[in-house]
């Protein structure tokens, strides 16, 4: 199941990459061009008669079930939303839970196993935070849902009960960096333009 999934995943990564390389493009091409190269990705063996898809599975690995998520949730937006959507406050939320998520493990991991570190303890720590988020702002509500969804797939198991396979890893940082980058450009657009009603997540 995690291959499968890891995958799919990666298919879903793939495409967000080509739907912000065809930025410059009405919505309807973008999303016929993006169906061509993603069948090209794999289906065309391009070197030692592996995929494009296969290589970037190689270099990215597992995504988590949050960056899954947050990447579908981003490439609906961009291909269906009317509106300009920025995923300041979701990406704010993502970031500074990587950031003390990956901290404290690197620091103290050894010691959490020793005391009996338990995923689901994390898991609740994590929901709980995300329900502080909501109640100082409903703009967290895509976060919040992400978060559910994904803490509420660990039970089932269908990934393996490793909390990096269902909450953060490596590649959700990037996509909460280059998402903010991108608001800001929106943004700095925007104010000269003033063309465009914008919807914050």
């Amino acid at each position: 199941m995690l291959n499968y999934y890891g995958l799919i995943a990666t298919n879903i990564f793939l495409a967000y990459f080509f739907i912000m390389i065809l930025a410059f493009l009405p919505k309807k091409y973008k999303f016929i061009i993006t169906l061509i190269l993603i069948a090209i990705s794999n289906l065309i063996p391009i070197v030692n008669n592996l995929t494009i898809a296969e290589l970037a599975f190689g270099y990215i690995g597992y995504l988590s079930l949050c960056s899954t998520l947050f990447i579908l949730i981003i490439i609906t937006s961009k291909l269906y939303s009317k509106q300009a959507v920025i995923f300041s406050y979701t990406c704010l939320a993502f970031l500074i839970m990587c950031i003390i998520f990956y901290g404290c493990f690197f620091i103290s991991s050894y010691k959490l196993y020793d005391i009996g570190f338990s995923a689901y303890i994390v898991l609740l720590f994590i929901f709980s935070y995300g329900i502080i988020l909501l109640l100082i702002s409903n703009k967290f509500i895509v976060f919040n849902t992400i978060l559910l969804i994904a803490t509420l797939a660990s039970f089932s198991n269908l990934l393996q009960m490793n909390i990096w396979n269902y909450i953060i890893d490596p590649i959700l940082v990037i996509i909460c960096l280059i998402e903010l980058i991108s608001a800001l450009i929106i943004l700095v657009k925007n104010k000269k333009e003033n063309i465009a009603e914008i919807k914050y997540f």
